[in-house]
């Protein structure tokens, strides 16, 4: 009586099917970490932007818009006057569409990881 794995030829491997799965794990792995990333960006910690960010002068200019029914032509001469523990005292000089002109203090602080920005002061120029 013979042995039946003796006499049994080699199994062949099949290689197409072997680079189908490798090349499966690499997307899937690929995938997970840019949803990583994504959230990371989306849910992770917030950081204070700068007196002079595009955010920060969108939202004194709105609050103007809104509060003072005066539109904002522009805003110069951004300075950081302070940096009191978890915000930012800033200035600004503002130009309205009337040409009147002003000195605006406002702090930038961050709120449950929201951007807050708080207008102080407002001395006409």
């Amino acid at each position: 009586m013979s042995d039946p794995d003796v006499d049994a030829p080699p199994a062949k491997r099949n290689y197409k099917i072997l680079f189908v799965k490798a090349c499966s794990y690499f997307t899937t792995g690929v995938a997970l970490l840019f949803v990583a990333v994504q959230l990371y960006d989306w849910l992770g910690p917030v950081s204070l932007p700068d007196c002079d960010a595009s955010g920060v002068q969108s939202t004194v200019r709105d609050i103007f818009k809104e509060k003072a029914k005066l539109e904002i032509a522009d805003m110069a001469a951004f300075t950081s006057a302070s940096r009191p523990a978890g915000g930012l005292t800033c200035a600004a000089d503002l130009t309205f569409t009337d040409k009147r002109r002003g000195h605006l203090s406002y702090s930038v602080f961050l709120k449950d990881s929201k951007v807050m920005v708080v207008t102080e002061n407002l001395k006409e120029l």
